[in-house]
């Protein structure tokens, strides 16, 4: 009863403590929230709320990616000592020939060792020492080429890794029966790509001479020109797309008067029929070892007793360009099927001769095709000779649709 009243008389009084004991309370859990947690002490060990830091001291931690870079770091930091090394070794002296002090590691002209380390002496033609003294010069043969001796201190270690390989068929000082020569060559970059032939520039006795064809990479060269009845020197000089130049020297000894080895025959025909003017000749032919379509061809003419002309050369872009004969197109008939496509594909006619049948004779596109087989192909010089192989010139009038389909299905 007396609480009642008690309650009943201070009413307002206990309202006011009550709210100002909320108040308190309220203030009380503000200001703890608003305190900033800053963890436990950072160096009694890992703390995930910082930053971790590149250290290898006790207690602190490398991520899997940091410590790749930290590796990293340090093999470019060895390296770089390394290279300073290197670039401070002293520069050997050059000696001259009558110097008596000469050291034992400069190396004489035709020493087939290296002064490099683990350099041993080879035998072997594709692994020579490859000479980085001419440079590949272009096209022009005159051009004067730049020579680099091969112990130049200039040329660093790395330098010398990536220059390209040269693997040649030739044998440094072997002997080669006939006026002929026939080699192949592959080049190979330091990355360990295949070189094309126009980044191998080959010389026969100061001369360049063309490749005759490329096939997975190994390049032909064969010729039978500019050779010397005795020393013959070829140099090679493969340029790869960075620049990176490697030269190999071959001297070998030619025996123009001995005898070459024979490899097979062939049959080889010449016709002119779009002209009704019928077969020239057709003859076997021997041929020998190494040699191209170009030289079976020229021995059925010297056999057959017929001249001819010809552009390019016997080992690179041979054309046919012109048969002599007296009188040989007396007589000559365009078969009526062949005149009408003439006529109606308007194609312009040109003059003749009478003793001579070649290209641009009685129509603008005229000229000699080969067949190789019964199938008509390009690169006449690219071609090696096969045994039991067939050649067939023929004489077309328009680009050899007469031939090939394009005009006819079947004979005319």
């Amino acid at each position: 009863m007396k609480v009642k009243e008690f309650i009943s008389k201070n009413r307002i009084l206990i309202i006011i403590g009550i709210a100002l004991f909320a108040v308190i309370l309220g203030s009380a859990l503000f200001i703890k929230s608003g305190t900033e947690d800053h963890g436990a002490y950072p160096l009694d060990g890992v703390n995930d709320k910082r930053s971790y830091i590149a250290l290898t001291g006790e207690k602190y931690n490398l991520t899997e990616e940091q410590e790749q870079q930290y590796l990293l770091e340090e093999k470019k930091r060895e390296e770089r000592i390394e290279e300073k090394k290197r670039d401070e070794k002293p520069v050997k002296e050059e000696y001259k020939p009558d110097d008596k002090d000469k050291p034992d590691d400069i190396i004489e002209d035709g020493d087939n060792t290296s002064d490099e380390p683990g350099g041993e002496p080879t035998d072997d033609p594709a692994e020579e020492p490859e000479d980085p003294g001419e440079n590949s010069g272009g096209d022009d043969p005159g051009e004067e080429e730049p020579e680099t001796p091969a112990d130049d201190p200039g040329v660093s270690d790395e330098e010398e890794s990536k220059r390209p390989t040269i693997i040649c068929s030739l044998r440094d000082g072997e002997t080669i029966d006939g006026a002929f020569l026939s080699f192949t060559v592959k080049g190979i970059s330091y990355k360990n790509m295949v070189l094309g032939s126009g980044d191998i520039a080959v010389k026969l006795n100061g001369s360049k001479i063309y490749s005759s064809g490329q096939n997975n990479g190994i390049i032909s060269y064969r010729t039978s020109e500019n050779l010397n009845d005795g020393e013959n020197e070829v140099v090679i000089t493969a340029v790869d797309k960075d620049g990176n130049q490697a030269t190999a020297r071959y001297n070998v000894i030619i025996n123009k008067e001995g005898p070459r080895e024979e490899a097979g025959t062939m049959r080889v025909t010449l016709s002119a029929d779009v002209l009704s003017l019928g077969t020239f000749f057709d003859v076997e032919v021997l041929f020998y070892e190494g040699e191209n379509l170009p030289y079976v061809v020229d021995r059925a003419f010297q056999q057959a007793g017929m001249r001819y002309s010809h552009a390019g050369r016997f080992d690179y872009g041979f054309y046919l360009d012109r048969v002599y004969m007296t009188g040989i197109t007396e007589g000559y008939r365009i078969p009526d099927a062949i005149q009408e496509k003439l006529d109606q594909e308007g194609i312009t006619s040109m003059g003749f001769d009478n003793d001579s049948l070649g290209e641009k004779d009685f129509y603008e596109h005229s000229g000699w095709m080969y067949m190789l087989d019964g199938v008509f192909t390009d690169g006449f010089s690219t071609k090696p000779a096969e045994d039991g192989s067939e050649i067939n010139l023929i004489f077309t009038l328009n680009y050899g649709y007469e031939f090939d389909g394009t005009w006819f299905n079947g004979s005319w």
